[in-house]
């Protein structure tokens, strides 16, 4: 078994529910293809509901061609086939974002009509690295440098990415072991995108100056603070069930007792701007450890509700106007 297919089969073990379909998003691309080519032998082996799902962005001129190709090939599987095409997105300076939210539309679209637990993608270790940089480089809060997850909530939509400690190389070694063809978009070396130059310019020339295999470094680094985001947010979901209703306003008040620490109490300010579909910006998180560090009084800020920092209490209002 290569090391591909007990990556999915470890995974699978792990998350799959039999009873319920799953849904591989295929572009025809070599990790898609590699996926579904692993999720083919589990499948001979373990009860596997498979369907697929192909975007075509209509980017270039042989995507319809490409499309029909993989239509008859899940015919030939015996797998339900769900297509979109995508009409001319709306101008705008950042024509990935644009297509990732049309395709997350369409797999909850997909997801509602087969109720499948979960769409799978194929997401790699270099995908994997080059998000981490990004976010990196964007000043992300730490949670979010953990990168991609293996199983996560987008819109409304679960994804799994179980070949994210999986090389690319080793994806298109498996391919070729087994004479398995698949598409080569161009778009993806096009570097009016970020990703591109990312892949072909700014990672190799990271890794020819540092003289290190920066690709590695950067997933470990991930799954180091994929450890430690799991354990913030417990505690935050720990700090957020000792609230008390106080006035119609949720007050948490730490000044006899044991204190948490910074980092948890934005973690749960976090948590609750979330829950409560809050407009909380850097500076109230600037604001909120400012306060805590010097242990000042009623120190305010509008997130959308009140919300105050006092001395050693954090209280939380109502949703209403400023």
């Amino acid at each position: 078994m290569t090391y591909p297919q007990q990556a999915v089969k470890r995974f699978l073990d792990q998350h799959l529910d039999p009873q319920r379909p799953v849904v591989l998003a295929l572009s025809g691309g070599p990790d898609s293809m590699a996926l579904l080519h692993t999720l083919l032998v589990f499948r001979k082996k373990r009860p596997l509901a498979l369907h697929l799902c192909h975007v075509d962005h209509g980017w270039r001129e042989e995507s319809a061609n490409e499309a029909q190709l993989l239509r008859g090939m899940a015919e030939a599987e015996g797998l339900p086939f769900h297509f979109k095409r995508l009409g001319a997105l709306c101008e705008t300076s950042n024509l990935e974002a644009a297509a990732r939210s049309e395709r997350l539309r369409f797999f909850r679209q997909v997801v509602a009509e087969t109720g499948a637990q979960a769409v799978l993608l194929g997401h790699h270790a270099g995908d994997q690295s080059e998000t981490v940089l990004k976010r990196i480089l964007e000043g992300a809060r730490v949670a979010r440098l953990s990168g991609m997850r293996p199983s996560s909530m987008c819109e409304g939509v679960r994804l799994w990415r179980p070949l994210l400690t999986v090389a690319k190389q080793e994806l298109l070694d498996l391919l070729e072991s087994k004479g398995i063809p698949y598409f080569v978009d161009r778009t993806n070396e096009d570097t009016r995108f970020l990703r591109a130059r990312m892949r072909q310019a700014i990672v190799p020339d990271l890794e020819a100056r540092f003289g290190k295999q920066v690709q590695k470094s950067l997933c470990r680094v991930a799954e180091e603070l994929s450890e430690w985001g799991e354990f913030i947010e417990e505690r935050a979901q720990q700090l957020r069930s000792q609230a008390c209703v106080c006035e119609d306003a949720l007050v948490w008040d730490w000044s006899e007792g044991q204190e948490p620490k910074l980092c948890e109490v934005k973690a749960l300010v976090r948590l609750l701007a979330d829950e409560m579909q809050l407009d909380l910006r850097a500076e109230h998180l600037r604001t909120i450890g400012e306060a805590w560090a010097a242990r000042k009084a009623h120190v305010h800020m509008w997130i959308g509700a009140d919300l105050e920092v006092d001395r050693r209490r954090l209280i939380l209002g109502q949703r209403s106007g400023p």
